[in-house]
């Protein structure tokens, strides 16, 4: 296994001192960047996986009988109110359509010619993204709001994804991929007039997707703020950490046996 890890060490390695020759190109590979990033999003990815199933109780008849709205923020209790099936179906579909529309930069010949770097960088985005929600959702372990509603089934309430309320990783996932595409347009075309058009959809597509969760009863509001900000931080942060100009960003991992954690440096002038 660590031969085969200092083989990719290597080949991103080569790769990246190949690529800083062609000035053409717009995101370049960089080995600290790249292994930091998709180190994180695997680590914690299987974190989720581990935990999901072992570390996270069902919930009991008696918890449930017990929960009350005075134990949620006067802020966060009107979505004990909302139970809509309808609403919660329509926010997979806006968040698949979210995710799949960075494929739309493939109509430009200049994207295209980087389709590969692009892909990494989409990769992982995503699986950076999924990783933090799904490490906060198993550490956090708070109730999802149809909980504290009478009119959802209780059948759906003994299941163990009722304690993953926080973030929203429909809204997380929605504003990782459109904000990720919107960051890589503006940065082939700055000077675009479509790139406000671009812009409004990327931050209106999560907003969508986390209103008809928050409708659904799924999730609170905080929930869905918390997962628009994460996924847009990382949309607009992983393009950026490997664009050509920006030299001045680099990226680690550190860690001992019973922590990991990543160090950024950005330079300003």
């Amino acid at each position: 296994m660590m031969k085969r890890f200092l083989i990719l060490i290597i080949f991103l390695q080569a790769y990246n001192l190949l690529a800083q020759q062609d000035s053409s190109r717009m995101y370049n590979w960089n080995t600290g960047i790249d292994v930091a990033l998709l180190t994180s999003g695997t680590v914690l990815n299987t974190y989720f996986l581990i935990e999901e199933p072992n570390g996270q109780r069902f919930i009991s008849l008696e918890e449930i009988r017990s929960v009350s709205r005075d134990e949620i923020p006067s802020f966060d209790v009107s979505a004990t109110y909302n139970w809509n099936k309808t609403a919660s179906n329509w926010s997979d579909v806006v968040q698949v359509a979210s995710v799949v529309s960075p494929f739309l930069l493939l109509k430009s010949e200049r994207v295209r010619a980087e389709k590969w770097m692009i892909a990494l960088m989409g990769f992982e985005t995503l699986a950076l993204n999924q990783g933090i929600s799904g490490f906060l959702k198993v550490s956090i372990d708070r109730k999802r709001p149809f909980v504290y509603n009478d009119d959802a089934p209780d059948e759906l309430k003994y299941r163990r994804q009722v304690f993953y309320s926080f973030p929203s990783a429909h809204t997380s996932a929605s504003a990782a991929a459109t904000f990720f595409g919107a960051t890589v347009y503006s940065h082939y075309y700055p000077e675009s007039k479509w790139k406000p058009l671009v812009w409004a959809t990327a931050a209106t597509l999560p907003a969508i997707t986390g209103y008809l969760r928050y409708e659904g009863g799924k999730h609170f509001l905080t929930d869905v703020a918390g997962g628009y900000i994460l996924g847009a931080a990382i949309g607009i942060l992983v393009p950026n950490l490997h664009k050509v100009s920006n030299e001045k960003v680099s990226i680690n991992t550190f860690g001992g046996a019973d922590m990991m954690g990543l160090s950024l440096y950005w330079m300003i002038d």
